[in-house]
């Protein structure tokens, strides 16, 4: 029987940490944007505002474009070696330079459309304020949240719109590069595992991975030259995590590309 793995992670520079903190909200805005209820209309909306807000503090999109061409010029000089898969991997470099390209086609602020909607800026504004988004603060709205679902789903859908380029790139460099390890087994004595990275490597992030059914989770720790992890227990959220006094077998990735 397959074992099923759950995956925590650890990104080791504020690059890749703002690259996964956008991946989680856009999967937000893609599982919220479908649905059909206005709560779900309403986080689709809050999800994209903390994008935008990410996207707001630095040049992130010179960011995915440097990146981008770092995976290329790294992975090309992988052709023609004994054991790469030549085929998948000239279709990975064709995806890098199309998304790129669009990317690089693309406004400079790749969301400025979005920050001179003046029905978004004013949620975006009262989101401040714990509960700053009742139906007394903002009628607007409430009468969006109120109008049919066909017409919310074709708002989202285009609000989206001058993202989804910036969406793509961040997906296949993330992916790209949660690839570029393989799991290797490790243990971590009565709960506690320590590593050094080499100081030659780039390395971009840590992923640790346990059994679906191991009742534990691990807590990370670290930089680009050491990390540390510890596994704990927390049976009841009224109570501490505890870290376990048993050795646990786990799987480990050092991804770098």
């Amino acid at each position: 029987m397959a074992t099923d793995w759950i995956n925590y992670e650890l990104p080791l520079n504020e690059r890749v940490r703002a690259f996964m903190r956008l991946e989680h909200l856009f999967d937000r805005f893609a599982r919220h944007s479908r649905g059909e209820d206005p709560w779900d209309s309403r986080a689709a909306i809050n999800a994209l505002l903390e994008a935008m807000g990410i996207l707001g503090r630095g040049d992130l999109r010179s960011e995915i474009l440097k990146e981008m061409d770092k995976q290329r010029q790294t992975l090309s000089r992988l052709k023609n070696r004994q054991g790469i898969d030549d085929e998948r991997l000239e279709s990975i470099l064709v995806s890098l330079e199309k998304l790129k390209q669009r990317l690089d086609d693309s406004p400079a602020q790749v969301d400025k459309a979005l920050k001179e909607n003046d029905f978004l800026s004013a949620i975006k504004q009262r989101n401040t304020i714990p509960g700053g988004t009742c139906g007394f603060d903002i009628p607007s709205l409430q009468n969006w949240l109120l109008s049919p679902v066909a017409k919310r789903h074709a708002d989202l859908e285009s609000w989206h719109a001058g993202l989804d380029a910036m969406e793509r790139c961040i997906r296949l460099v993330l992916m790209l590069l949660r690839e570029s390890d393989s799991p290797r087994n490790e243990v971590a004595e009565k709960g506690y595992f320590q590593s050094t990275l080499d100081s030659q490597g780039s390395y971009q992030l840590i992923r640790v991975q346990i059994p679906a059914d191991a009742g534990l989770f691990p807590e990370i720790s670290g930089g680009k030259h050491r990390f540390t992890i510890r596994f704990l227990t927390q049976p009841d959220t009224d109570v501490r995590p505890k870290q376990v006094d048993h050795d646990v077998n786990f799987r480990l990735l050092c991804c770098q590309l």
